[in-house]
């Protein structure tokens, strides 16, 4: 396995979760080997969640791949395109894709915190 960087682990851990809650998708199900339609959306939300909200440089496609159940970089590199062509055609995806930052937020926030 490979040694993920904090930030990297940390977006991995609350990518899981957000994919649970708006999709109702668990882990094992997005690491499983099926190919089921619900359920390469959920990768493809996985994968641009983990490009695009760990940092400079983003998460590799091979540490994304390993997050996933071991999948090769290739597959990672497909779900990555197919990501993009949601989001510019699915406009539930790009909401998806767009709510993720809030999540990331409130995630981050102290339990306790007075608003």
């Amino acid at each position: 396995m490979r040694l993920l960087r904090a930030e990297t682990y940390w977006v991995g851990l609350l990518a899981f979760a957000y994919v649970r809650k708006e999709l109702a998708i668990d882990p094992d199900e997005l690491k499983s080997i099926r190919r089921h339609a619900p359920l390469v959306k959920a990768r493809a939300l996985f994968t641009w969640i983990m490009r695009n909200h760990t940092g400079a440089p983003p998460a590799s496609y091979p540490t994304i791949g390993e997050l996933l159940g071991g999948r090769d970089h290739a597959t990672i590199i497909n779900s990555a395109n197919t990501a993009d062509i949601l989001r510019d055609h699915d406009p539930a995806f790009a909401t998806l894709c767009a709510r993720f930052a809030d999540f990331l937020a409130e995630s981050a926030e102290p339990q306790g915190a007075v608003q």
